[in-house]
């Protein structure tokens, strides 16, 4: 949280969290334009492993550097949705491609348990091939925008989110099911509400 707020000037406000037991096999893309932020340029990730990763459970691959490559165009703007004509295919074959011709090559992140990687948004990144199916890449991912960036939650847009203040930094409250929302306040100090 600390790192964040100072590479933001502003407080981090975590916006989703995924899990991975297996390696993801993601196509090589940048965060920005599936992970919405008010502001583009207030987006980060953060990749936590679980276990130590072995280079054939598909490990991340990434390719230093590509946040300055030119940016994709999907036809009206930087960010997908429903309804473009280009889709994630054409995303990853630009993105290879400006990293080939900016002389960017791909780097791949065997972690050992505990190992963070925190990445902007613009960073272009994957999931490498599973070499051997079945072996695990259990891992935590966090997306994080900023206060100033991130005002509502995409879950109910419509409805000002309920802020937990939670090691430095902001975590939305579940607006669609608060009663199971409750692993900000289970085993330990409560969260200060915002």
């Amino acid at each position: 949280m600390s790192f964040l707020s100072h590479v933001f000037r502003d407080t981090p406000v975590a916006m989703q969290s995924l899990t991975f037991k297996y390696g993801s096999e993601q196509a090589t893309h940048q965060d920005f334009p599936y992970v919405v932020s008010g502001v583009t340029s207030h987006l980060a990730a953060s990749w936590i492993a679980l276990e130590a990763v072995h280079p054939d459970a598909g490990p991340l691959g990434y390719f230093p550097g590509s946040h300055t490559i030119r940016k994709f165009d999907w036809e009206d703007g930087l960010h997908y949705h429903p309804g473009v004509k280009k889709n994630p295919d054409h995303f990853k074959v630009h993105l290879e491609e400006e990293c080939h011709k900016a002389g960017l090559e791909q780097k791949t992140f065997c972690a050992k348990k505990g190992d963070a990687f925190i990445w902007h948004a613009a960073l272009a990144h994957s999931g490498r091939p599973v070499n051997t199916p079945g072996i695990t890449r259990k891992s935590f991912v966090t997306h994080f925008s900023t206060k100033q960036a991130y005002t509502f939650d995409r879950r109910a847009p419509q409805q000002p989110p309920v802020k937990f203040a939670l090691n430095g930094g902001l975590v939305f409250g579940d607006p669609i099911a608060p009663q199971d929302e409750n692993v900000l306040t289970r085993g330990g100090a409560v969260p200060s509400i915002v």
